[in-house]
């Protein structure tokens, strides 16, 4: 993933295509809804709209993937220069490595190392909020497409009685209407799970983010606190990081721990390897350690 320009360029063409893919989204609830109310079957094109939806999700998704392991490839660039001597333990590692730091007549090295951690809490802001927001409507589709999918399972008999009424009407053979029912509720079916998907997978990046933002947000403190970056904001401003506003109160309160951090990390890389590398986002592989240990949720 390219920096700047590049981003943003992805940025931009990521929110366009979540917008189109809303729009097919609102769509197709809209479809459901009324053919739960009206008790008919779902029309051809809308079961061809419905087919859309899985597809414009995957290509967006690897976007959102690769977006997401940029976040996490910025917080690796700053902390590297804190590994650079291996010792026993992490916390030895980095107390030497900041001893060293301040022992030493301050370079440019601080720079990049500045810049990849505002660059990744930047870009973890921006995706956040989106995730989040995403999320949270994907969630109310679903719960809304399910809830419409019980109705016109309930009332299987009075839907196949509407679809007779109208094919005698119209002069039509009424002998695959049993068959028109069997699909429209396939199809919705087949939408709820697609939905259902989508939020799993949104939860993956969430909680992937969640971890490279705290990632971010403790070493950019511990940075300023030691003095290794004279001059140089922290970088977390609640105003400027909206979205990160619970992430940075959380440290303020002492509640985010790199030691903690590190314990879930392992856990949570290999659940976003595996929801994604399955499905053929190869942005999401990556020479991180795997834990076995579970994540821990804040409350």
């Amino acid at each position: 993933m390219g920096r700047g320009k590049g981003i943003e360029g992805e940025l931009v063409a990521l929110t366009g295509a979540l917008e189109a893919l809303d729009q097919q989204i609102e769509q197709a609830a809209q479809d459901v809804a009324s053919a739960a109310r009206d008790k008919t079957g779902l029309s051809e094109p809308a079961k061809s709209r419905f087919n859309t939806i899985p597809q414009a999700w995957t290509a967006a998704r690897q976007t959102l993937v690769s977006l997401v392991v940029a976040v996490a490839d910025r917080n690796d660039e700053a902390v590297a220069p804190l590994e650079d001597k291996p010792q026993p333990t992490r916390s030895e590692r980095l107390r030497a490595a900041f001893a060293q730091v301040l022992s030493m007549r301050w370079s440019q090295r601080a720079g990049p190392k500045a810049r990849s951690l505002d660059e990744a809490l930047a870009l973890a802001d921006r995706l956040y909020g989106l995730l989040l927001a995403r999320r949270e409507r994907i969630v109310g589709v679903r719960h809304a497409v399910e809830s419409d999918l019980v109705e016109m399972t309930g009332h299987r008999a009075q839907l196949a009685e509407n679809l007779i009424a109208a094919a005698e009407r119209e002069e039509r053979e009424t002998s695959a209407v049993s068959l028109q029912v069997e699909d429209s509720l396939q199809a919705v079916q087949d939408l709820a799970a697609d939905f259902n998907r989508q939020v799993r997978e949104l939860n993956a990046l969430v909680n992937k983010l969640t971890l490279e933002a705290e990632r971010a947000i403790v070493l950019s403190c511990v940075l300023a606190d030691e003095g290794a970056m004279p001059g140089s904001s922290p970088g977390l401003d609640k105003v400027r990081l909206a979205h990160l506003r619970p992430l940075i109160e959380l440290q303020e309160n002492d509640m985010l721990s790199s030691i903690e951090i590190e314990r879930r990390r392992g856990g949570i890389d290999a659940r976003f390897r595996a929801a994604f590398e399955s499905a053929g986002d190869g942005a999401a592989s990556g020479e991180q350690t795997i834990s076995a240990t579970p994540e821990v949720q804040h409350a």
